[in-house]
């Protein structure tokens, strides 16, 4: 069985909302030998995510080294700059599958909040601010062509604009909606599965807060958590292609009832059953 590296991002400092910083520190309170990665106290966040972002890189490429599979517990979900430039450095042509209610595609230039977490995706493909396009190594780390996202419905026109320039694959709520969990699920995974590496991304406002709602930027609608977790479950995907796992924005100040952290386990379980 692959051996799994647990990695906790404890960093709010790209949200609005930074209670999501205490996330890792919960979920993985019951894990064994899991690094927990954190940043200090500074007026400069940009400074700050690049440090932990090149930290976690870091981590990852040491886990591809061992052979293991590392998962990324969040914090806000900049930790993709980190976890994904990590495996690009070890897997330059891997593709990933971004599971947001966001397209998380903003610049400097078009954020209407300046949250470094509505921007990872742009980073990862190589636009916006030079110092989060350069973790690890300077420019792009996915390719537009290998990427998809699933389970967008808020987002800005400037954001969508470059994707669809980019050709890059979205799979909207809308989508969804009509095609249905199962095929829609099926449909995301194939397209990424079709390549050699993978690896899945979840932030987990993708789902609709009615049940999830330790989340700082919930919207409403979006995917039902218990259906995803059942087709992600029991449709056929190629799981010896996973490469790393990540799952962010887990806010435990919200969670009043616990259920966001129980489904966030249970999302985990059927993902790193591998």
């Amino acid at each position: 069985m692959r051996a799994i590296e647990w990695i906790g991002y404890a960093c709010g400092m790209g949200a609005g909302d930074r209670g999501c910083q205490d996330g890792p520190t919960i979920l993985l309170a019951d894990v064994e030998r899991a690094r927990i990665l954190s940043v200090d106290e500074t007026d400069d966040d940009l400074a700050a995510i690049v440090d932990i972002s090149n930290r976690l890189a870091s981590e990852i490429i040491d886990c591809s080294k061992k052979g293991a599979l590392p998962v990324v517990i969040g914090g806000d979900h900049s930790c993709a700059l980190g976890t994904w430039s990590g495996v690009s450095a070890c897997d330059p042509g891997c593709a990933l599958l971004w599971v947001d209610a966001h397209l998380d595609c903003h610049t400097v230039h078009t954020s209407p909040s300046d949250n470094i977490h509505g921007m990872p995706v742009a980073a990862l493909l190589g636009f916006g601010e030079p110092a989060l396009t350069a973790i690890m190594q300077p420019g792009g780390k996915i390719d537009p062509q290998r990427l998809c996202l699933f389970g967008v419905r808020s987002y800005e026109s400037e954001e969508r604009a470059l994707l669809e320039r980019l050709q890059v694959k979205v799979l909207y709520m809308d989508d969804i909606d009509r095609m249905g969990m199962g095929p829609s699920l099926q449909e995301a995974l194939d397209y990424v599965g079709r390549y050699n590496r993978f690896g899945i991304s979840v932030d987990l406002d993708a789902f609709d807060p009615i049940t999830i709602q330790a989340v700082g930027t919930p919207v409403p609608g979006g995917l039902a958590v218990d259906a995803f977790e059942y087709w992600l479950r029991n449709i056929p995907w190629p799981r010896e292609k996973l490469r790393a796992v990540e799952i962010a924005e887990y806010n435990p100040h919200r969670d009043r009832h616990g259920e966001t952290a129980l489904w966030t386990h249970r999302i985990l379980k059927t993902l790193t059953t591998v």
